[in-house]
C-alpha cells in the first residue's frame, strides 16, 4: 500500500512537471507572438503595396481633375475644356470661353497649377510632372520637385480633331 501511495505520489509530480512545461511552453509561444506583431506593425509598407497605391493615387487625381466642372468655363469639365484647347490651340479663338472672356487653355493651366498644389504638395509635397500633348505639340507641362527615381504614371487620352490628346501625370517617390 506505501509503495502504491509512493507511486501515485510521484505521478503527481511528474504530472505537475508536464503541466509547469506546457505553461512555459505557452509563455514562451505567446512572447514570440508578440514579437512578430510588433515587428509587424513598425515596418514600413511593402514596395509593392506602395507602388500600387501610388499607381492608385495617379490614376484617381487624373481622372477626378479630367471630369472636374469648370463654375467659371459654363460647367464644362476640365476634360472638355483640354479638348478645346487642343483644337484650337494656334487660333486665338477658341470655342469655350471662362469668366472674363478667358481662353480654355490659358484657364486650364491656371487650374492644374492649382488643384495639384491644394492636392499633391498639401498631403505631402509630393513631386509630380504633368503634361498634355498633341502629336506634335505639347500644349502644357506642370510639375513640381524633380521626378527622379521611381515613378508611378497615368495616362488619358482624348480624341480631338487635331488629333489624339494624350494626358500623362507622373507621381515620383
Amino acid at each position: 500500500m506505501i509503495l502504491k501511495i509512493q507511486h501515485m505520489q510521484k505521478a503527481g509530480r511528474h504530472a505537475q512537471m508536464e503541466i509547469m512545461g506546457l505553461a512555459v511552453i505557452m509563455i514562451l509561444v505567446s512572447l514570440g507572438m508578440l514579437f512578430i506583431i510588433q515587428f509587424n506593425l513598425n515596418k514600413e509598407p511593402s514596395t509593392l503595396k506602395k507602388t500600387f497605391t501610388q499607381t492608385q493615387l495617379a490614376s484617381n487625381i487624373l481622372g477626378s481633375f479630367l471630369r472636374t466642372t469648370a463654375d467659371a468655363c459654363a460647367g464644362n469639365s476640365i476634360g472638355e475644356l483640354l479638348k478645346d484647347c487642343a483644337e484650337n490651340y494656334n487660333t486665338p479663338n477658341t470655342q469655350l470661353r471662362c469668366d472674363a472672356n478667358e481662353r480654355s487653355c490659358d484657364y486650364t493651366r491656371e487650374t492644374i497649377a492649382s488643384m495639384f498644389n491644394s492636392t499633391l504638395i498639401a498631403w505631402g509635397n509630393q513631386s509630380y510632372y504633368f503634361e498634355a500633348r498633341i502629336p506634335g505639340q505639347p500644349l502644357m507641362k506642370s510639375f513640381n520637385g524633380r521626378c527622379t527615381g521611381e515613378k508611378e504614371s497615368k495616362q488619358n487620352y482624348i480624341p480631338t480633331d487635331a488629333g489624339t490628346l494624350t494626358i500623362v501625370l507622373d507621381i515620383c517617390s
